[in-house]
């Protein structure tokens, strides 16, 4: 059995589940109906809303984290750019309320967020925005004593998905096997971080247009000297945006660089002398049990165990 064969049976486990499919769209409906309601004076439950960052792309590792901006008023921008203290988190503060006269769910402001915890433990993310004229979005921001800033995800997405293309799929599945190696090593990057890091690894590898699980190793070995290149202090944008991300704990991160290089090289040279399962099992150490878990059965979406 070739590495190849490996990472397609990794990638098969990655296959992320609509059961929730759903239950999302409900939720979704009822967050745009109260923004509607509230700010807008109209009934809709699709009006001024839209789902981003990796459930937008579809890079997700599962359906029950979503974020999504919702569009509010101009006037709501001008009556908290000139309020007394940090007008950005009374204006997180005045839509958390709204969802709280409507929703029993939990709510509960997290710094640029408001999240909402539905049942089936799905969890939305949600950020009041001010739609700009040319198609990017201002938001609150109540760090450091409140400011508004721009963000344009719709061109993120955009060009998300022009570059997956032109790597043939390669770019959104390598994604997902890095947000797996990121808990496996329990480094809690962002899911966001991590879709702009492989974003950017992609656009300067120049080498992906190929629809093979055979290069799925050089993918790994070359993706950690890649980083380590870049170092610790390195900012990584999100794809068309000023918006710039760094890891939380860098030297953490980079020490788990180094040894997932190690262990890629070692994986490598093991496959080339025909030690396939001594190989696997480096591969194991990188990605964890998923890399060869075989899956269960399954009737109608149920696993049998």
């Amino acid at each position: 059995m070739n590495c190849g064969v490996f990472f397609e049976k990794f990638y098969s486990n990655l296959i992320t589940s609509k059961k929730h499919h759903i239950e999302i769209k409900n939720n979704l409906e009822q967050i745009t109906e109260i923004i509607n309601f509230e700010y807008w004076n109209k009934k809709s439950s699709s009006l001024h809303s839209i789902i981003v960052d990796s459930y937008a792309i579809s890079t997700n590792l599962d359906d029950k984290n979503i974020n999504v901006l919702v569009e509010l008023p101009w006037y709501m921008h001008k009556r908290y750019s000139l309020y007394g203290g940090n007008g950005p988190l009374a204006l997180l503060d005045d839509v958390n309320k709204k969802f709280r006269k409507f929703l029993k769910s939990s709510i509960t402001l997290d710094c640029r967020k408001i999240k909402i915890d539905f049942e089936e433990d799905i969890s939305f993310k949600v950020i009041p925005v001010f739609l700009n004229e040319d198609g990017s979005y201002t938001y609150p921001d109540p760090i450091a004593g409140g400011s508004f800033k721009a963000t344009n995800p719709r061109r993120s997405i955009y060009l998300f998905n022009k570059l997956d293309k032109q790597m043939n799929g390669n770019l959104k599945i390598f994604v997902k096997m890095i947000k797996i190696w990121n808990e496996n090593w329990n480094l809690d990057l962002e899911e966001a971080l991590i879709d702009a890091i492989v974003y950017e690894f992609f656009e300067d590898y120049k080498i992906g247009s190929v629809k093979n699980f055979m290069s799925y190793d050089w993918y790994t070995r070359d993706f950690f000297e890649y980083m380590i290149e870049k170092g610790p202090d390195y900012y990584w944008y999100i794809p068309g945006t000023d918006d710039g991300v760094m890891p939380k704990s860098p030297y953490l991160l980079l020490k788990a660089l180094k040894k997932s290089l190690v262990l890629a090289e070692e994986a490598m040279e093991l496959q080339l002398k025909d030690y396939k399962l001594l190989s696997r099992d480096k591969w194991i150490e990188i990605y964890g049990e998923i890399f060869a878990r075989e899956k269960p059965l399954s009737i109608n979406g149920e696993e049998i165990i």
